[in-house]
């Protein structure tokens, strides 16, 4: 379960992150999560919220999923996915790659 590694990762850069701006205490935590980056997101959750509750620390969490959509270099446009490397339903084409869908990020963090 490589999610517990990550949520604590999120969890000691958004510490880090508030104390080099002179801030202590945060409330807030908000994560983005591609649908293809390789994560649980229940388990990048429960262990967020693990994690958040054993340090004592009052903070909340929100995870945001980023919809997985490819491009196609041929014809231009854009398309929903279900796996990284897959052919333009529109052309056909194997030249794309994955336009959104692969992120893992702390998007930003709240403090008091």
């Amino acid at each position: 379960m490589h999610e517990l590694s990550i949520a604590l990762s999120i969890v000691n850069l958004a510490v880090q992150e508030a104390q080099n701006n002179g801030n202590n205490q945060l409330s807030e935590l908000e994560i983005e999560v591609g649908e293809l980056a390789g994560v649980d997101i229940e388990g990048l959750d429960f262990s967020l919220g693990i994690i958040l509750k054993s340090s004592r620390m009052n903070v909340s969490h929100k995870i945001d999923t980023i919809a997985a959509i490819s491009h196609c270099n041929i014809c231009k446009k854009d398309f929903s996915v279900i796996r990284k490397y897959t052919s333009c339903p529109f052309c056909g084409s194997k030249d794309t790659y994955l336009k959104k869908g692969h992120e893992l990020r702390l998007k930003s963090i709240v403090v008091e």
